[in-house]
Formats: structure tokens, C-alpha cells, sequence
């Protein structure tokens, strides 16, 4: 396998989040919405001046979302427990809770949207799953979680 050198990360602008404990982020081609789990919102933000142009409550913490069509996809986890189940939040009317998708296994954090298929990742069960309207697992794709053990001193991963 050949390795590709890992080009210097340039740190152009560092802009202080405008919430606490900011986890999940999508951006719909205008607003930039991130999620907080700090505060169980949702903020649009506009990306030229950096400020909020619109907010709405997710009544469980943000892990993930994403952007299909007029709406998000937000990951939620709700209850002490932090069952997760992914919900769509339409901005200016907030959340459909009629339209609650659970996740398989009850976890999940990250989304994606191609516009056909919705995936979430599973961190611990260290696999993506594709799911259809309906919430049905299709494609299961098994990523192996990375450790110290398979990078090289100089921060490039070995095969």
C-alpha cells in the first residue's frame, strides 16, 4: 500500500463558538446549524458574520446531523439513558417528533446524507449503517477504530 505524506494543516481564522459543548454540524448551504449538548439546541449560523440567525429546541443532546433537502436530520440522545433516535427539524418549525427514526442498537453519533440514504455511525460497534426512509438497515460497513499501535512516529498511518 502506499502511503500519501500528510500535508501541514494552515489554521486561516479561529472563531469562538457562539455555545457550550458544540458536537454536532451541518451546513445547508446558507446557515451553518450546530448543535450543542451542552444547551439541547440547535443554532443557524450565518458564516459571513458569525452570528446566530436562528435557534430551536431538540429536547435531547445533539450527536449528529445532517442536511436533506429543507430539513436536518438531528441524532438525538434522550433520557438519562441517551437512547438515541434521529429526528427531522425543520428550521422556523422545529422538531417532527412523529417522524422518529431509532437507531439500530440504540447508538449512534455521526450522520450523513446522499441524498438517497441516510448513515449513521456507530463508534463502539465500529461500523456504519445505511438506512432507508423507514429507518431499515441496509449496507453495514465495518470500520475498525484506529490505535496508536497503526501510526508512525511522524503522525502518518502505516498499513
Amino acid at each position: 500500500m502506499t502511503q500519501t505524506a500528510l500535508q501541514e494543516i494552515v489554521e486561516l481564522r479561529r472563531i469562538d463558538s457562539p455555545t457550550l459543548r458544540p458536537q454536532a454540524i451541518a451546513f445547508d448551504g446558507t446557515n451553518l446549524w450546530l448543535g450543542s449538548i451542552e444547551t439541547e439546541r440547535l443554532y443557524a449560523i450565518a458564516p459571513q458574520t458569525w452570528t446566530v440567525t436562528d435557534e430551536m429546541s431538540v429536547s435531547g443532546k445533539p450527536w449528529g446531523m445532517t442536511v436533506a433537502g429543507d430539513e436536518l436530520l438531528v441524532l438525538l440522545g434522550q433520557t438519562d439513558e441517551d437512547h438515541r433516535t434521529i429526528f427531522r427539524a425543520v428550521p422556523g418549525h422545529g422538531l417532527r417528533k412523529s417522524s422518529a427514526i431509532p437507531c439500530p442498537d440504540d447508538t449512534g453519533s455521526h450522520l450523513s446524507y446522499d441524498g438517497d440514504r441516510l448513515y449513521v455511525s456507530q463508534w463502539y460497534n465500529k461500523r456504519i449503517i445505511a438506512l432507508d426512509d423507514a429507518g431499515t438497515p441496509g449496507t453495514i460497513v465495518d470500520v475498525p477504530i484506529r490505535s496508536a499501535a497503526t501510526r508512525s512516529s511522524a503522525g502518518a498511518f502505516t498499513a
